[in-house]
């Protein structure tokens, strides 16, 4: 079975930006969606039958909210925790034969910890309630946790302590809820894995460096740890997240909601705004942009071509590029000269370049 789980930051806006695209080619059997900011009506999924759909809404208008598609159908659905009375949206849960699904997004403590108060009350209530579940079958928990655990869990763990996210109070109420009997899948698979993350700021540069947090989690009843399969869907996001990650495994989340992400043995390249294409050479890659460049490789080396206008030639490992496809490139040995707009050439003398004057 694959699950998924995604915080898309607004579901409509990643509709827009080639959500189907890849909620069709992931095909999971379970794909849980947080801060869908949506209310009934305002969207319209079809996946044909073989999905089901549940959602939970905020009262609140563009805010929070949960939804579920499963192929599988539940034998109960519960929406919030004690009498369906949560009014966020924040919990869906769907029983099934063998386990139960809770889809969750947990509550930000915000910026000046107006909230924390508040969430600690959150956090006694939800593991009370998942503790109950899991007296009557195992457990599986998705989503948006809002909670670095550990200091392996941040890129910068000293300047953030304190911070939403990472407060003591939050973190001490995570390691009871694992105490609780539940597993972190993803450290109980790389317990020394760092600079894997979930979430990163939009300040710029933040990405690209890799500057990130891992707020998102597969938890599953201890009982189930054995069984997961230890496969990691490694899918990366610049700026508010999402991205998905597969059963027992954390997530990156994909720039936009619009990119791909492709591998080679064990390295990973990222595709930006579905305008890209990764190719590879061995074990190496290399990306194109904007879908107008051509990248053309000689043993485990990269040149890429600009805007389709240009043509890459080599000699040996090294490259040079034409521009605009209104020059050609000769080379002697390991050298190489441009013409410029057809009207001049290049010949060689000895290894030396010479290229006559203009008429």
């Amino acid at each position: 079975m694959k699950l998924a789980s995604w915080n898309v930051n607004g579901l409509r806006a990643a509709v827009n930006k080639g959500f189907g695209v890849y909620f069709e080619a992931l095909d999971a059997d379970l794909f849980c969606v947080q801060e869908t900011k949506l209310q009934e009506g305002q969207l319209s999924l079809d996946h044909g039958e073989r999905y089901g759909q549940y959602w939970n809404y905020a009262k609140q208008k563009g805010y929070s909210g949960t939804a579920v598609f499963t192929k599988r159908k539940p034998l109960s659905v519960r929406y919030g925790i004690e009498e369906d009375a949560e009014e966020e949206g924040r919990i869906l849960t769907l029983e099934f034969e063998g386990f139960y699904l809770v889809n969750v997004y947990t509550p930000n403590a915000r910026r000046d910890l107006s909230r924390l108060e508040m969430r600690m009350t959150w956090e006694d209530r939800f593991r009370r309630y998942l503790t109950g579940l899991d007296a009557v079958k195992p457990v599986v928990v998705c989503g948006d946790l809002n909670v670095a655990h550990e200091e392996i869990d941040l890129k910068n763990p000293k300047p953030n302590r304190g911070n939403a996210g990472f407060t003591d109070e939050e973190r001490a109420k995570m390691s009871e809820l694992l105490d609780a009997g539940f597993v972190d899948t993803f450290r109980h698979l790389y317990p020394d894995r760092a600079d894997v993350y979930s979430w990163w700021s939009y300040m710029p540069g933040v990405r690209a460096r890799n500057v990130g947090w891992r707020i998102d989690y597969f938890l599953v009843s201890a009982r189930l740890a054995p069984l997961r399969a230890g496969s990691v869907d490694r899918l990366r996001r610049h700026g508010q997240r999402p991205l998905p990650r597969a059963a027992g495994a954390g997530r990156q989340r994909v720039g936009r909601h619009r990119a791909e992400v492709v591998s080679v043995g064990n390295q990973f390249a990222l595709t930006r705004r579905w305008v890209g294409r990764v190719v590879s050479v061995g074990n190496k890659l290399a990306l194109t942009r904007r879908c107008v460049g051509l990248v053309v490789s000689v043993g485990n080396q990269f040149a890429l071509t600009r805007r389709c206008v240009g043509l890459v030639v080599s000699v040996g490992n090294k490259f040079a590029m034409t521009r605009r496809w209104v020059g050609l490139v000769v080379s002697v040995g390991n050298k190489f000269a441009l013409t410029r707009r057809w009207v001049g050439l290049v010949v060689p003398v000895g290894n030396k370049l010479v290229r006559p004057p203009a008429a």
